[in-house]
């Protein structure tokens, strides 16, 4: 393997010292983050005019510190978000980049990606052989803030369960496979797979009330075909994840969401 690729199958974490002109900035966390700012944005603003609305449960964990030591836990995840985005812009303009025009990029990849993700779906559910599950359509259209929790709330999940946990779990799963085999090219062909399904496998429990039960209020029930068909996203969301960046899975998953609440599940994509 040529150290062009090693450098490709590296995760964030690993990859993080790396220059960008080595990596292509748009796969980078500087520009990621500062393409999903607008999710995390109108996240916040419709959270603060309505905070009864139900919160994202990866937002929520995020917040769990905050919570903790501050009567005002909001402040404390606003103030990290804020840190986030100064030290991104800060890489980015040392950098010397045409912000606007790649940022674009990230989103119409993202758009790309989300009308593709459907069909793909679909695909992955047959080949696991279960029937893609029963997604009613719409009572109604969602209302502005619905929707910014619905989007913004896709942002902090591949904060978490792509830039967090895929990254956390390949770092330790190479650390064990390179003790036992010895192989350290053997182990990064382990690590990745292991990160890729365990991230996945993860992401289609965390939606379930058993898991968010544990930290926040609501989850649904166990159903076979909606955790193979999270199981399924969480799986191809982690591949665009390690092959575009976190920008453009982010507004795929925003994206999608959208058209999910909007009415396009399975069955119009059938």
């Amino acid at each position: 393997m040529s150290a062009g690729a090693e450098a490709a199958a590296a995760p964030a974490a690993e990859r993080a010292t790396d220059t960008p002109a080595a990596l292509g900035i748009e796969r980078t966390v500087a520009l990621g983050w500062i393409a999903v700012l607008p999710l995390v944005v109108a996240y916040e603003i419709a959270l603060s005019r309505s905070p009864g609305l139900p919160r994202n449960t990866a937002e929520y964990l995020i917040s769990l510190p905050f919570e903790a030591w501050m009567t005002r836990p909001a402040m404390g995840r606003i103030g990290l978000e804020a840190v986030a985005t100064v030290l991104a812009a800060w890489a980015l303009f040392q950098a010397e980049l045409g912000l606007v025009r790649r940022i674009l990029r990230v989103v119409l990849e993202g758009l790309v990606a989300a009308v593709v993700l459907g069909p793909l779906l679909l695909v992955l559910m047959h080949a696991m052989d279960f029937e893609p599950p029963a997604i009613g359509q719409p009572t109604s259209v969602p209302g502005p803030r619905s929707v910014a929790l619905l989007i913004g709330g896709a942002a902090f999940e591949e904060v978490v369960f792509r830039l967090g946990l895929l990254a956390a779990i390949y770092l330790v799963a190479r650390g064990t496979a390179e003790w036992f085999l010895g192989l350290p090219r053997a182990a990064r062909v382990v690590a990745e797979i292991t990160a890729l399904l365990g991230s996945a496998v993860v992401f289609a429990a965390a939606h379930l009330d058993v898991a968010v039960g544990l930290i926040a209020p609501g989850g649904e029930p166990y159903d076979g075909a909606r955790f193979a068909w999270r199981a399924a996203a969480g799986l191809a969301l982690a591949l665009l994840f390690r092959w575009r960046g976190m920008g453009v899975a982010a507004w795929c998953h925003a994206l999608f969401n959208l058209a999910l609440a909007l009415g396009a599940g399975p069955g119009v994509l059938l």
